[in-house]
């Protein structure tokens, strides 16, 4: 996927989290993420949560005190976004249990944004043309092997900032994905060819590390400094 394509995710992300969404996490009944008691739909004309159903609006999960975790209980279940509506989440832990994952609406245009903000999550799997951002404070695990970041249907992305951490299945999975193009640090794409200089960590963890490129301008600036000093 071209980089300005990803800088647009961005430039949609930010929009999102500065916008009010109108389905807030309470918890008001239990940690199951499935249960329509624990949101507040007050704001918005959605009334339920269905799994594998696509909700129709922005969702906001935040610093809920205990972890949000649960599944649908009926065997694969996606915790669905409809096209261009977003799920943020904010110093807090998410986990979809089972065999339970995020998914979109199936569209290429990805339009379906999941932000991680000092936050867990840990899921089977991602598909259906979700992106999913990790900031720098966050980590996700995809816990389902034999392909958890599913691009069949549409292109499905996991974009870590500097400092994100993201565990696979399998050191195996970890590369099959890379090898698909799924994984993104920055909103670069990661290869096999460039996964050193852009992940660290060995095995089926890894965390997003600055470009050499980037790394280099601050060396130059601090030798600018250290030059202006000795001057």
């Amino acid at each position: 996927m071209p980089k300005a394509s990803l800088l647009s995710f961005g430039i949609f992300a930010a929009a999102t989290l500065s916008s009010q969404a109108v389905i807030v996490w309470t918890g008001a009944s239990d940690s199951n993420p499935f249960n329509d008691a624990n949101w507040d739909f007050s704001g918005s004309s959605v009334s339920n949560i269905t799994p594998n159903g696509l909700i129709l609006d922005d969702l906001t999960v935040s610093n809920v005190g205990f972890a949000a975790s649960g599944n649908a209980g009926v065997g694969f279940s996606d915790f669905a976004l409809g096209d261009g509506f977003s799920l943020t989440i904010t110093g807090t832990s998410f986990d979809l249990t089972g065999t339970d994952g995020f998914a979109g609406s199936g569209n290429d245009a990805n339009t379906e944004i999941i932000n991680l903000i000092d936050s867990t999550s840990s899921i089977q799997y991602i598909s259906q043309g979700i992106i999913l951002n990790v900031d720098g404070t966050s980590s996700l695990t995809v816990r389902g092997g034999g392909d958890g970041i599913n691009s069949q249907i549409a292109d499905t992305r996991i974009n870590l900032s500097t400092g994100g951490t993201l565990t696979m299945s399998s050191a195996a999975e970890l590369d099959e994905q890379i090898g698909e193009g799924d994984i993104f640090v920055n909103g670069t794409q990661v290869t096999l060819g460039n996964k050193a200089t852009l992940l660290s960590g060995t095995g089926a963890t890894v965390t997003g590390i600055p470009e050499p490129s980037s790394t280099a301008l601050l060396g130059l600036g601090g030798v600018a400094l250290i030059l202006r000093r000795r001057k």
